[in-house]
């Protein structure tokens, strides 16, 4: 009896692929001066900084909603203690991303020191 699988069979990859994708990295070469690429990241971490805020706000408001005392069952208890457990490594999670953010632009607003 033959067994049958859905797993891809693996095969080498042509010279000329490998070729094609290096030459294709060097085209994406960016043309912009330091200044102009550091004020970009800035702004791209500026609107992770407003994501991550915007997830802390909602989960804060979330875990309150879930918070709120009335006659429950076990079942309704133990699911809204899941849900709220859910959301707080969700806003752990938001809040360290908030650290790495925080740190990098630390380090450009070094570099911009450095550079002027």
């Amino acid at each position: 009896m033959e067994v049958k699988s859905d797993a891809k069979k693996y095969q080498s990859l042509s010279s000329s692929l490998i070729n094609n994708n290096s030459s294709t990295k060097s085209a994406e070469i960016d043309d912009r001066s330091p200044e102009e690429y550091l004020e970009a990241f800035e702004e791209s971490l500026n609107n992770k900084v407003d994501g991550e805020v915007g997830q802390l706000s909602d989960g804060l408001s979330e875990i309150i909603g879930l918070a709120e005392i009335n006659q429950k069952d076990n079942y309704k208890i133990s699911k809204e203690a899941f849900q709220i457990s859910c959301r707080s490594e969700s806003m752990i999670r938001s809040a360290n991303s908030l650290l790495d953010i925080t740190h990098a632009l630390k380090m450009i607003n070094l570099l911009e020191e450095l550079m002027n």
